[in-house]
Protein backbone atom coordinates (compact mmCIF):
# COMPACT_ATOMS: atom_id res chain seq x y z
CA UNK A 1 0.00 0.00 0.00
CA UNK A 2 3.03 2.62 0.73
CA UNK A 3 4.68 1.66 -2.49
CA UNK A 4 1.62 2.24 -4.16
CA UNK A 5 0.94 5.27 -2.95
CA UNK A 6 4.54 6.55 -3.96
CA UNK A 7 4.01 5.07 -7.11
CA UNK A 8 0.94 7.12 -7.46
CA UNK A 9 2.67 9.85 -6.77
CA UNK A 10 5.24 9.21 -9.89
CA UNK A 11 7.70 7.81 -8.03
CA UNK A 12 9.66 4.92 -9.61
CA UNK A 13 12.88 5.03 -7.72
CA UNK A 14 11.78 3.98 -4.10
CA UNK A 15 13.70 2.72 -1.43
CA UNK A 16 13.07 0.25 1.24
CA UNK A 17 13.58 0.37 5.21
CA UNK A 18 12.98 -2.21 7.75
CA UNK A 19 14.68 -2.82 11.28
CA UNK A 20 17.17 -5.65 11.72
CA UNK A 21 15.10 -8.20 12.74
CA UNK A 22 13.19 -10.35 10.49
CA UNK A 23 9.48 -10.98 11.70
CA UNK A 24 6.32 -11.96 10.29
CA UNK A 25 5.25 -8.61 9.38
CA UNK A 26 8.66 -7.28 8.04
CA UNK A 27 8.79 -9.92 5.94
CA UNK A 28 5.16 -8.97 4.68
CA UNK A 29 6.43 -5.68 4.24
CA UNK A 30 9.12 -6.15 2.32
CA UNK A 31 7.03 -8.71 0.21
CA UNK A 32 4.49 -5.91 -0.51
CA UNK A 33 7.41 -3.77 -1.61
CA UNK A 34 8.53 -6.18 -4.19
CA UNK A 35 5.31 -7.12 -5.21
CA UNK A 36 4.29 -3.42 -6.05
CA UNK A 37 7.25 -2.67 -7.67
CA UNK A 38 7.18 -5.60 -9.87
CA UNK A 39 3.41 -4.61 -11.01
CA UNK A 40 4.54 -1.22 -11.64
CA UNK A 41 7.67 -2.88 -13.58
CA UNK A 42 9.63 -0.22 -11.30
CA UNK A 43 13.87 -1.50 -10.90
CA UNK A 44 14.52 -2.85 -7.59
CA UNK A 45 17.47 -1.59 -6.38
CA UNK A 46 19.46 -4.03 -3.65
CA UNK A 47 21.87 -0.76 -2.20
CA UNK A 48 18.37 0.69 -1.51
CA UNK A 49 17.27 -1.91 1.16
CA UNK A 50 17.73 -0.41 4.24
CA UNK A 51 17.07 -3.19 6.97
CA UNK A 52 19.02 -1.52 9.62
CA UNK A 53 16.69 1.18 11.06
CA UNK A 54 14.41 1.00 14.04
CA UNK A 55 14.36 4.39 15.65
CA UNK A 56 14.68 7.75 14.95
CA UNK A 57 18.81 7.34 15.16
CA UNK A 58 18.59 4.85 12.49
CA UNK A 59 16.27 7.24 10.26
CA UNK A 60 18.45 9.70 10.30
CA UNK A 61 21.58 7.11 9.21
CA UNK A 62 19.65 6.35 6.46
CA UNK A 63 19.28 9.17 4.92
CA UNK A 64 23.41 9.69 5.70
CA UNK A 65 23.59 7.01 3.38
CA UNK A 66 21.18 7.84 0.77
CA UNK A 67 23.06 11.70 0.58
CA UNK A 68 26.27 9.74 -0.17
CA UNK A 69 24.88 7.95 -3.17
CA UNK A 70 25.70 8.26 -6.72
CA UNK A 71 22.21 6.75 -7.93
CA UNK A 72 19.80 7.53 -5.51
CA UNK A 73 15.81 6.77 -4.33
CA UNK A 74 13.53 9.95 -4.85
CA UNK A 75 11.34 7.98 -2.31
CA UNK A 76 10.97 5.57 0.55
CA UNK A 77 8.81 3.41 2.17
CA UNK A 78 9.49 2.50 6.19
CA UNK A 79 8.34 0.66 8.14
CA UNK A 80 8.17 2.78 11.27
CA UNK A 81 7.24 6.50 11.80
CA UNK A 82 10.01 6.54 14.65
CA UNK A 83 12.27 6.15 11.50
CA UNK A 84 10.87 7.98 8.74
CA UNK A 85 10.75 11.11 11.44
CA UNK A 86 14.96 10.71 11.68
CA UNK A 87 14.94 10.82 7.73
CA UNK A 88 12.90 13.65 7.38
CA UNK A 89 14.75 15.47 10.65
CA UNK A 90 18.27 14.75 9.02
CA UNK A 91 17.05 15.58 5.50
CA UNK A 92 16.33 18.89 6.89
CA UNK A 93 19.43 19.42 8.30
CA UNK A 94 21.16 18.51 5.22
CA UNK A 95 19.49 20.71 3.09
CA UNK A 96 17.16 18.33 1.70
CA UNK A 97 13.25 19.02 0.79
CA UNK A 98 10.94 16.71 1.57
CA UNK A 99 9.03 15.71 -0.28
CA UNK A 100 10.64 17.46 -3.79
CA UNK A 101 13.67 15.62 -2.89
CA UNK A 102 12.73 12.61 -1.01
CA UNK A 103 9.62 11.68 -0.77
CA UNK A 104 8.48 9.42 2.45
CA UNK A 105 6.14 7.32 3.95
CA UNK A 106 6.27 5.73 7.60
CA UNK A 107 3.99 3.12 9.08
CA UNK A 108 1.89 3.11 12.29
CA UNK A 109 0.35 7.04 12.64
CA UNK A 110 2.29 7.59 15.60
CA UNK A 111 2.22 10.88 17.49
CA UNK A 112 5.52 11.69 16.00
CA UNK A 113 4.00 11.45 12.54
CA UNK A 114 2.23 15.32 13.14
CA UNK A 115 4.46 16.45 14.52
CA UNK A 116 7.60 16.38 12.29
CA UNK A 117 7.92 19.28 9.36
CA UNK A 118 6.88 18.11 7.27
CA UNK A 119 4.18 16.29 8.60
CA UNK A 120 4.54 12.19 7.76
CA UNK A 121 1.90 10.35 5.30
CA UNK A 122 1.75 7.48 7.11
CA UNK A 123 -0.42 3.78 6.67
CA UNK A 124 -2.41 3.44 9.80
CA UNK A 125 -3.20 -0.07 11.50
CA UNK A 126 -5.75 -0.77 13.52
CA UNK A 127 -4.15 -1.03 16.51
CA UNK A 128 -7.53 -0.77 18.93
CA UNK A 129 -9.04 -3.77 16.99
CA UNK A 130 -6.08 -5.74 16.87
CA UNK A 131 -6.10 -6.03 20.54
CA UNK A 132 -9.64 -7.05 20.85
CA UNK A 133 -8.71 -9.64 18.26
CA UNK A 134 -5.67 -10.94 20.04
CA UNK A 135 -7.49 -10.69 23.50
CA UNK A 136 -10.76 -12.64 22.01
CA UNK A 137 -8.65 -15.86 20.22
CA UNK A 138 -6.76 -15.68 23.68
CA UNK A 139 -10.45 -16.34 25.67
CA UNK A 140 -10.91 -18.49 23.09
CA UNK A 141 -7.91 -20.77 23.64
CA UNK A 142 -8.91 -20.34 27.48
CA UNK A 143 -12.44 -20.60 28.45
CA UNK A 144 -15.05 -23.48 27.33
CA UNK A 145 -16.52 -23.05 23.53
CA UNK A 146 -19.98 -22.25 24.92
CA UNK A 147 -18.53 -19.10 27.14
CA UNK A 148 -15.70 -17.85 23.95
CA UNK A 149 -16.52 -14.69 22.14
CA UNK A 150 -17.27 -14.60 18.30
CA UNK A 151 -14.18 -13.86 15.82
CA UNK A 152 -14.97 -11.72 13.11
CA UNK A 153 -14.18 -13.17 9.90
CA UNK A 154 -13.51 -9.68 7.56
CA UNK A 155 -10.21 -8.72 7.83
CA UNK A 156 -8.62 -5.94 9.37
CA UNK A 157 -8.03 -2.84 6.94
CA UNK A 158 -5.03 -0.34 6.68
CA UNK A 159 -5.64 2.99 5.44
CA UNK A 160 -3.03 5.49 4.19
CA UNK A 161 -3.29 8.65 6.39
CA UNK A 162 -1.56 11.59 3.37
CA UNK A 163 0.24 14.33 5.03
CA UNK A 164 2.85 16.21 3.15
CA UNK A 165 5.70 14.33 3.11
CA UNK A 166 4.80 12.84 -0.25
Amino acid sequence: MGTRHLIEKGHKRIAFCQGSFRSFISIERETGYKLAMEEADLQIHDDWAFRIAADYHDGKEVLRKIVSMKDRPTAIFTGSDQVAAGIVFEARLMGLNVPEDLAVIGFDDQPIAEMTFPQLTTIRQPAYEMGERAMKLMLNLLLPEEESPEMPEEPLKLEIVERCST
